[in-house]
């Protein structure tokens, strides 16, 4: 009971125990029929199955990118561990997505999703469990664990064939404009400017206008060009700062090396300036 804080009743009202604000919690299972979550007064709709996630955007995922795919608007939230497995798509579960999915500490499993085709004569792009994601979203507290992700084609140059990959591929987003906390993936990743957790993340720099990941981690293996072990790639807006990630890599090793310079360049300034 060293975790729980007890508290002696005020004015005859008895006042529940209180866990720290450093306290883990587990995730929350709602996997009943008539299961429902409000959070804050505001009403999530509960996601029990892949084919639920899947059907959100009123497009199927097993077929190629087509029109068809809506914005998904509004709150939804993973009542359980989803697993993907038994079924190779070819796009994105959800190709865009402009509100606040909640994981509550759930994962989607064994995610598969390859594409060989071509759309206008490019390879299919923003392959992720998220395609696209808008500004002032929030994505938070979800796993993607053991994805596969990749997307090529075979396109006949003037030279003859050659097989090209394409971009902003990753196992939760694709393109990322919204706020990300507590998520984290793991499985491989093939593909250009793509990313353990997000293949391209930023919104173009301005004054007053960015996003935020916070709390989350990647140990995919990506392969490909300008890729990264957590963001393939990324906008660096005025205000920059510097994590650091054990054992490793958040960004390219260019983007790496170049951030590595502002680092320096930074703290010489600052003794300078104290001497």
């Amino acid at each position: 009971m060293d975790s729980i804080h007890r508290r002696r009743p005020h004015n005859g009202y008895p006042i529940p125990l209180l866990a720290p604000a450093s306290t883990q919690y587990a995730s929350v299972t709602l996997s009943g029929a008539n299961a429902g979550l409000k959070i804050n007064g505001t009403n999530y709709t509960l996601i029990q199955t892949v084919a639920q996630l899947d059907a959100l955007d009123s497009h199927d995922a097993t077929v190629l990118p087509g029109t068809t795919a809506a914005s998904v608007s509004g709150n939804y939230a993973l009542g359980q561990n989803i697993d993907a497995s038994g079924t190779t798509y070819t796009d994105a579960l959800i190709e865009k997505f402009s509100g606040m999915p909640a994981g509550l500490d759930h994962t989607v499993g064994n995610l598969t999703i390859t594409s060989t085709a071509l759309v206008n004569n490019n390879p299919v792009s923003n392959l992720a469990l998220i395609g696209q994601t808008t500004a002032g979203g929030l994505v938070r507290d979800i796993g993607v664990v053991n994805a596969n992700i990749s997307s090529s084609a075979t396109v006949v140059f003037s030279s003859g064939p050659q097989t090209v990959y394409d971009n902003f591929l990753g196992a939760l987003v694709g393109s990322n404009l919204a706020n990300i906390s507590k998520a984290y993936s793991t499985g491989t990743v093939v593909g250009g400017n793509s990313g353990g957790l997000i293949g391209y993340n930023g919104i173009f720099p301005q004054p007053g206008v960015f996003n935020t990941i916070s709390d989350s981690f990647s140990t995919v293996n990506v392969t490909g060009a300008t890729v990264g072990g957590l963001i393939g790639r990324r906008r660096i807006s005025q205000d920059l700062s510097f994590p650091r990630q054990r054992n490793r890599r958040l960004f390219t090793r260019r983007k790496q090396r170049r951030i590595d310079r502002l680092r320096k360049q930074y703290e010489c300034l600052r003794f300078l300036r104290n001497r």
